[in-house]
């Protein structure tokens, strides 16, 4: 099994082995992902086209970076089915409300997972 680490703060692309017709699109506030939340256990995603391969997303780390305080709550989780060339994307969206005091302020933060590629004999 092939493992990888990565650092987010907009979004990440993944790639099928073949393109998905209609593959999954799953949508979470990033709460439910991080240590605690009710999906800490995390996502999986699944090729349509490949029965019993997908991705495998866990591990869910979350960090305020900016002046403007921002929560996991704030933050939704949302995956893009694949295209016509087999990627699809996590895409990770503010989705707090901005009180007027910090309209202009910077807002960032740091998403952390494990990305595993799933299935009986998975892709190297």
């Amino acid at each position: 099994m092939r493992i990888n680490y990565f650092v987010a703060a907009v979004a990440v692309a993944f790639m099928a082995a073949a393109p998905a017709a209609d593959a999954q699109v799953i949508q979470h506030p990033l709460s439910d992902l991080v240590a605690g939340g009710s999906s800490a256990d995390g996502i999986a995603i699944t090729d349509p086209l490949r029965p019993g391969y997908g991705w495998r997303f866990s591990e869910f780390t979350f960090r305020s970076t900016e002046s403007v305080p921002v929560s996991a709550g704030d933050v939704v989780i949302r995956t893009s089915p694949a295209d016509a060339t087999g990627r699809g994307a996590l895409n990770f969206v503010y989705a707090g409300e901005l009180q007027p005091a910090e309209v202009g302020r910077s807002i960032g933060f740091l998403v952390g997972y494990r990305a595993e590629v799933v299935g009986p004999d998975p892709i190297a």
